[in-house]
Parts: C-alpha cells; structure tokens; sequence
C-alpha cells in the first residue's frame, strides 16, 4: 500500500525547516534546496506543497507568528486570576518573556523573527504576518495597562498611551539585545528589567 502522508503535519516540517534554516543561516539562506536539505525532503516535495517560494516563507512566518501568539495567550488566565500584586506582576512578567530569547527555541524564533521584520520593509508576503506578531504584542500590553489603569492597581499618573508604547519599545529592546549581544547573564537579568519596570508602575 502506498504510504499515507499527512499534508498538514509535512507542511508544519516544513515550516519548521524553514525557521532552522533562516536562524543559522539568515533569509538569504533559505533556498528550496536548503530548505528541502534540512526537512529531509526533495525539492519537488517541497514544491508539491507550497506553490512557490514565496508562499513558502509567508507559511513560515505565519507559523512563527502563531506559535508565540499562543504562547503569550497562554498566561492571560494566570494574569486575570491572579489574586494578589505579587501574583500578578509574576504572571505579567511571564507572558512578556515569551518573546524574549531565554531558551534555545526562543531565541531561534527571536532571531527568525528579526529577519522577517527588516524583510517586511520591502517584502509583502512577510510584512502582514510580522506586522500581525508586533500588533499583537502592543494589544497584549495595552490591555495590561489599560486594565491597570482602570481597577487601580497601576499609578493614576501614568499616561496609558506612553506607558503602553513604553512597555512595548522595552520588550522589543531586550528581543534585539538578547540576539545581539553574548551575554551569558541576560536571562536572568532581562527579566529582572521587565520586572522592575513593571514594579515601577504599581500604585503603593
């Protein structure tokens, strides 16, 4: 009998060849024969599934995008059940450090992700998945600070607009430090900033 192949879960492989290969090697990197290389596969098997190349990376972004989107969704039922201000600025920070490259897949996706973002300047087929990750994000953060904001767990004085847009710029600082730079110590001490940061906005 002829071997089933599950069309979703190749496509998915593939996806993840993709994200491996544009984190060793950059965008420029990631040729059909690459990409076919790393997942196992021909180039016509890669190309039986995606109608071009083009299309190919957009599923690859989409897939990032996805991935870390649940993620962060993830901590949102620790956020709104947390029942004190310790337990809820755990949860906050939790979620934040979602993007952040703390561990090897996040740091591949971070560096994946940096990718696509300078690409999405000139590229369409990446600029909506990408710009769908950062807007994402911004929503995230302006319903923590919002939500702060309105039951008075956050200072009355903070600007929300500022505050959100200042939360958000921190985030995606200490994403671009972290593949930057070769800290040994930034896990621990990215999320100690977004902490304290987060510290500094409750009301005493």
């Amino acid at each position: 009998m002829p071997k089933i192949v599950d069309a979703s879960a190749r496509r998915d492989a593939i996806a993840e060849a993709v994200l491996a290969v544009i984190a060793h090697g950059g965008l420029r990197a990631a040729t059909l024969a690459s990409i076919a290389s790393e997942s196992g596969l021909a180039v016509g098997s890669v190309r039986h599934y995606f109608a071009g190349h083009n299309e190919l990376l957009r599923f690859a972004a989409e897939t990032l995008v996805d991935r870390t989107t649940a993620r962060l969704e993830s901590h949102l039922g620790a956020l709104g059940t947390a029942d004190s201000a310790e337990a809820r600025t755990t949860a906050a920070v939790d979620m934040l450090c979602e993007v952040l490259p703390l561990d090897e897949t996040r740091e591949t996706e971070a560096v994946v992700w940096l990718e696509f973002a300078v690409a999405a300047r000139t590229r369409a087929d990446t600029a909506h998945p990408i710009g769908l990750l950062h807007d994402g994000l911004r929503t995230l953060v302006g319903r923590m600070i919002t939500s702060g904001l309105q039951s008075g767990r956050l200072r009355h004085d903070l600007d929300a607009n500022v505050e959100i847009a200042r939360l958000h710029a921190l985030v995606d600082g200490l994403l671009l430090h972290g593949v930057l730079a070769s800290d040994p110590d930034f896990s621990v001490l990215s999320r100690r900033i977004v902490e304290t940061h987060l510290r500094g906005l409750v009301a005493q």
